[in-house]
């Protein structure tokens, strides 16, 4: 076989593994949708998005004047915040707000969670009186912290609880939910009670963090545990027992439990740190404590978890950035702490209990400024969103390109346990700069949100706003490669090492085989090649691929009837 004939066949196995496995094709905006606003003061913004296991998509945000959601329109005094529930067939199927008597009275929402039929949203209000429907919740200083539970019953939603944090300037930043734990996460100043401890600032000069948990019973709701550390924290995930927070911390050493991290930075340049806290039930206490750093910027906006894999996105300024033993460089260079335009990265690391190591990072950007602002996980699929300034941006070996007036990103990742790659971008351009801020999927739809002024175009669909203001938008993109929602809500993936690999391969099951587990060879045409036995508890296999011509393949893992693929290169 000639060397030219070789390169074709090899050019048509990679373009039918690509096509088969759902590889570099992004797919296509199918709808878009605008929180209606008219008046010359309208205002409106989308902060927190979150499916449920049905389909449908809850949004929250902040608005002023009037909000338009399909048939539903909301209005109050002052500016309030939103909770509503959205359905690909029905549109807006309800919305609830807060409300005030007084004109400078503001609530923001910055969280939102959905665990079976509840809806948990949590922000900060000024120290006006505020009403959650029935529920008036009073001031408790500059700025009051709440949680909020609604209840969805179908057609109708409505607030179940408010729960006010009771510190005079506390600024909850996410919440998350396990069973009946509520988590919540962000940062305060002064003192700040929670439960049985009295959580104090540490720093003479600006906030700290806090993590707290709540227990849900119902119709009320009592505080279990508080925790303080040092740094502004950003994001929140909860796996299991397991509490993870991250955020970003400046020059001064910082601690976290008995975990103490140093800037990278002998100026007031911003490190990122992610911290684990394990849940005791009525304590929490920090397990470790990890940094990332280059002597600039670095930034931290989304972070997930499932199972012990901790994945957590954002951007950084630094010339190099290091995770650990891994570093990526700025595309840009930077000069310490003068930040050059920042590139996003998206990286993850595995909790092993008392500590944890990164696994591996990718960065993406262009010439100017890129940054994830939200993460989701789905199978072996890591998907990302946030913003892109460059007027053209590689996000692997896809290029976005922008119009030169900035525009958003949704983007792909595959994760192969210890590697990953990029495996489709999608963009979204507007006559002004918009992120996206919040991403959600419910195989196989995407969903990104934000907000927007102008004109916002996601393909053939275009959205107009009259308002000066900002205005909220909700769109959707469908990508066939994830998995449907009745698979396991923690698909773990099928870990294959070393990737590429020559005569050996391990794989790392996700959970002790099954009496019916197999697992099975595919090559770039999905024909089987080899079928390897796996015997019952048993978590690892080494598989021997002597004789296997290099090329592309694939690992296919059947449990109880539901697959997990694994991409392999054999070299």
């Amino acid at each position: 076989m000639t060397y030219l004939v070789r390169k074709q066949l090899w050019s048509l196995l990679l373009l039918l593994l690509t096509a088969r496995l759902g590889w570099a094709q992004a797919p296509a905006w199918q709808q878009a949708v605008d929180l209606g606003q008219t008046g010359s003061t309208d205002f409106s913004e989308i902060r927190a998005s979150a499916t449920d296991a049905a389909g449908n998509v809850f949004i929250a945000g902040s608005f002023a004047g009037d909000l338009h959601l399909g048939g539903i329109t909301l209005s109050g005094t002052g500016t309030n915040l939103f909770v509503a529930k959205w359905n690909p067939a029905a549109g807006f199927v309800w919305a609830q707000a807060t409300n005030s008597t007084i004109a400078s009275a503001r609530v923001d929402v910055r969280g939102l969670a959905v665990q079976g039929g509840n809806v948990f949203v949590t922000g900060f209000k000024f120290s006006y009186p505020t009403t959650f429907g029935s529920i008036t919740v009073t001031g408790q200083g500059i700025s009051c912290g709440f949680v909020a539970k609604l209840a969805d019953a179908g057609p109708t939603g409505s607030f179940t609880w408010v729960h006010a944090l009771s510190g005079a300037d506390v600024l909850p930043l996410a919440v998350a939910v396990q069973s009946s734990g509520v988590y919540v996460t962000g940062n305060f100043n002064g003192t700040l009670t929670v439960g049985a401890a009295t959580l104090v600032n540490q720093r003479p000069s600006g906030s700290e963090m806090f993590v707290a948990k709540l227990n849900d019973a119902g119709s009320t709701v009592a505080e279990a545990w508080g925790q303080r550390g040092g740094g502004a924290v950003q994001s929140l995930a909860v796996s299991g027992a397991n509490v993870y927070v991250a955020g970003t911390f400046s020059s001064a050493p910082t601690d976290f439990g008995t975990t103490t991290l140093t800037n990278s930075s002998s100026g007031f340049a911003s490190d990122v740190f992610v911290a684990k806290l394990s849940d005791a039930g009525s304590t929490g206490s920090y397990a470790w404590a990890q940094a990332i750093g280059g002597g600039g910027y670095e930034y931290v906006r989304a972070l997930a978890a499932r199972g012990t894999e901790v994945y957590l996105a954002g951007s950084f300024g630094s010339p190099t950035t290091t995770f650990g033993g891994l570093t990526l460089t700025n595309a840009q260079g930077g000069t310490g702490t003068t930040p050059a335009p920042v590139d996003a990265y998206v990286a993850k690391l595995r909790d092993a209990g008392s500590s944890a190591s990164f696994v591996w990072a990718l960065r993406a950007g262009g010439s100017d400024a890129e940054e994830v602002r939200a993460l989701t996980l789905n199978g072996t699929s890591v998907l990302v969103a946030g913003y892109q300034l460059s007027s053209t941006a590689a996000y692997g070996s896809s290029v976005l390109t922008s119009g030169g007036t900035g525009g958003l990103f949704v983007a792909s990742i595959t994760d192969a346990g210890s590697s990953a790659q990029f495996a489709w971008a999608q963009g979204a351009a507007a006559n002004a700069n918009f992120p996206a801020e919040c991403i959600a999927v419910h195989s196989p739809r995407v969903y990104v949100s934000g907000n927007f002024r102008g004109t916002a175009t996601f393909g053939s669909q275009v959205l107009t706003t009259a308002a000066p203001y900002q205005t909220g938008y909700l769109a959707v993109l469908n990508d066939p490669t994830l998995l449907p929602a009745a698979a396991p809500a923690t698909p773990v993936a099928l870990a294959a090492f070393p990737n590429p690999a020559h005569d050996m391969l391990t794989v790392q099951l996700p959970a002790p085989a099954a009496a019916r587990t197999s697992l099975t060879l595919l090559d770039a045409l999905g024909r089987p090649v080899r079928h390897y036995a796996v015997t019952s508890g048993s978590t690892r296999l080494p598989l021997d691929l002597t004789g296997l011509a290099p090329g592309l393949y694939a690992l296919r893992l059947t449990a109880a009837g539901r697959p997990l693929i694994s991409r392999l290169v054999v070299e």
